[in-house]
């Protein structure tokens, strides 16, 4: 009785610990969780030259106003804090080690202030000044953890 009793209580902690790896999100959930603070946009794969620095896997999604905020997904929410962790606190500079001890750095001159925020496995950069979008993004992600103070 014992035996099956803890066998029991094994699975119940193994179970709930598999819930606590941390939600993951799609680059679609992201876009509705934006249309729902009043942005109305669409979301695409982006390629490769648009993504700049971020290792995630890039979608655009862009508003009909033609604001375009960069959506990174990975593989899960470590991952995407250990990006994150290579954007410089301004937002205008990027560095990752190399699995070899060699680093990686780059530095960029965006056309507006840089915003990067990030929600579970998901990176958002958006690069502007518009109000709404960066109230829509803080509604959705929290306060941003790289980039410009909004003004």
């Amino acid at each position: 009785m014992k035996k099956w009793f803890l066998g029991l209580l094994a699975a119940a902690l193994l179970s709930g610990c598999a819930g606590n790896a941390g939600n993951t999100q799609t680059a679609d959930e992201i876009a509705q969780a934006l249309d729902t603070q009043g942005l109305t946009g669409t979301v695409e794969t982006a390629s490769q030259s648009r993504i700049q620095t971020l290792i995630g896997t890039p979608y655009a999604y862009t508003t009909e106003d033609g604001a375009q905020i960069g959506i990174f997904v990975y593989e899960d929410a470590d991952a995407a804090q250990a990006d994150a962790a290579c954007v410089s606190a301004d937002g205008f500079g990027y560095n990752r080690e190399g699995a070899d001890g060699t680093g990686y750095g780059v530095q960029t001159g965006w056309a507006d202030a840089p915003h990067f925020y990030r929600k579970d496995n998901i990176i958002l950069r958006y690069i502007g000044s518009d109000a709404d979008v960066l109230t829509a993004l803080e509604a959705v992600c929290g306060a941003q953890f790289a980039g410009s103070a909004a003004e």
